[in-house]
């Protein structure tokens, strides 16, 4: 449902591991994007959109999908800039 998001790499982790059980591993997945567009945000919904089509669509409709912020999600890097 929606558009979906697009991963540019996946990175997988090994952050604890027990050989005698098996309930005890634990993993971290990292999934990393090209940056994005931040097009509104509203409680605990984030609204995005690729640069790219930012681009393609500026004089129509332009793509875009929500994130809700959980518990573990992170945004590493962001920039903010002026809107011309």
């Amino acid at each position: 449902m929606g558009n979906a998001i697009s991963f540019d790499i996946l990175k997988t982790d090994i952050v604890h591991s027990d050989i005698t059980n098996k309930a005890n591993h634990k993993i971290a997945l990292t999934y990393l994007t090209s940056s994005q567009i931040l097009v509104t945000s509203f409680w605990k919904y984030l609204v995005l959109a690729d640069p790219n089509e930012m681009e393609r669509e500026l004089q129509r409709r332009v793509r875009t999908y929500t994130i809700a912020l959980q518990p573990q999600l992170s945004i590493a890097n962001y920039s903010l800039e002026e809107l011309s």
